[in-house]
């Protein structure tokens, strides 16, 4: 069965622009989410889903043992969840700017701080613990301190389970050197046994999706197309329309017309995109811009026909002339 390709077509500037190439990652990410909201404390332990402790990472905490963690709320997974939500909501008709690239590439470099032993790394949270022996407290030991999460033998021990995992279940979400630990918030972040797809892994299939997504331009503008005779396949067209709507030796410049509006010009290289992008008022989309299009009135063909003559070489001198409907219209 042939898969079903999305089209999305949406206005931005001066032009109507047909999108081709897919974007899958804002689905990922609200299956991320809910992935994150099924996994509450019967699962990973806690008072809250896993999605709650997302949303307070990087947040100042007013409990005794955070008493010095220099979080301040201005970073955090609350803060990257807020961007990433903030773009979705934002290009809901599907057109993604190069600002959106920039605002995901920051995103990554922010993700590095989460897993480089500072105090935004969930593998650096301490947890204090007594050893055990035979699932019992051993009398009068010292504590000492786990990283990453709190469930382990001494949790158990203490008859403090209910109803959460295990501490065999949770032992990889912990461990005794700061910082090794892979407890199921930073699996969310960066991938673990929890996660088919990580948030990261998201973030770079949005930057992938974004730079790959090609566009045809439909400009519609009251502006003169004569400065769009530079780009080489719209000048090259034109020469072909010209010649080819001869009536009587004289150019019809509804037939030059009917030749020019609707038909794709090809865009090559950076500075064609910039070009058309400046005429159709659609600077800082991202992706390519393979070809535009464009609805010229009779009065606005009749310039570009001028415009052409005046500046390709080898081209005779010829009264244009127009049909009497281009009169009527004009």
């Amino acid at each position: 069965m042939a898969r079903k390709v999305e089209k999305v077509t949406a206005k931005v500037g001066d032009a109507t622009l047909q999108r081709r190439g897919t974007i899958s990652f804002p689905t990922k990410y609200k299956k991320w989410q809910q992935e994150c909201r099924n996994l509450g404390p019967s699962k990973i332990g806690g008072k809250v889903t896993l999605l709650a402790w997302l949303k307070k990472h990087g947040k100042p905490s007013s409990k005794p043992s955070r008493r010095n963690s220099p979080n301040t709320g201005l970073s955090g997974m609350s803060v990257t969840m807020g961007v990433i939500e903030g773009i979705i909501s934002k290009r809901s008709n599907g057109i993604y700017f190069e600002e959106d690239v920039e605002a995901f590439e920051d995103i990554l470099d922010d993700l590095e701080e989460y897993d480089n032993g500072g105090s935004l790394d969930p593998a650096m949270i301490p947890f204090t613990t007594f050893p055990t022996r035979d699932g019992k407290v051993i009398p009068d030991a010292e504590p000492t301190t786990i990283y990453g999460h709190y469930i382990d033998e001494y949790f158990e021990a203490k008859g403090w389970g209910g109803k959460g995992p295990t501490a065999d279940a949770a032992r990889e979400w912990l461990s005794e050197t700061a910082g090794e630990a892979n407890p199921p918030i930073k699996q969310a972040i960066f991938g673990g046994k929890l996660f088919a797809e990580s948030l990261k892994d998201i973030v770079e299939t949005a930057i992938k999706e974004i730079n790959a997504l090609g566009y045809i331009l439909e400009v519609k503008t009251g502006r003169s197309p004569v400065a769009l005779v530079n780009v080489p396949s719209f000048r090259s067209k034109l020469a072909g329309a010209v010649r080819s709507s001869l009536v009587d030796g004289n150019i019809s410049v509804r037939q030059v017309q009917s030749k020019m509006n609707g038909v794709p010009f090809k865009i090559e290289g950076d500075k064609e995109k910039a070009f058309v992008a400046a005429y159709s008022k659609t600077q800082g989309v991202a992706g390519e811009f393979e070809a535009f299009e464009v609805n010229m009135s009779p009065a606005n063909t009749k310039k570009v026909i001028e415009t052409w003559m005046g500046t390709s070489r080898g081209v005779k001198e010829r009264d244009i002339v127009k049909s009497w409907v281009d009169i009527v219209r004009v």
